[in-house]
């Protein structure tokens, strides 16, 4: 199959990043790096306020696929 990894991202609600961290390699070295390098340098997302959702802190899991 087409390598994945997934990573976990806890994020408050005015989009700041609180932790990002790879929660299943793809085992493709380069691809691993390069999502770690790229969770190293993350420090915002778009808020989830500007949707109508509420809470303090949202944890998000993404997906990264080859294809």
């Amino acid at each position: 199959g087409n390598p994945s990894a997934r990573v976990s991202l806890q994020v408050a609600a005015d989009g700041r990043v609180i932790s990002a961290r790879l929660i299943g390699a793809s085992r493709v070295e380069a691809m691993d790096s390069t999502i770690t390098q790229l969770l190293e340098e993350l420090k915002t997302v778009p808020g989830y306020r500007d949707y109508g959702l509420d809470g303090t802190t949202r944890t998000v899991t993404v997906t990264f696929r080859i294809r």
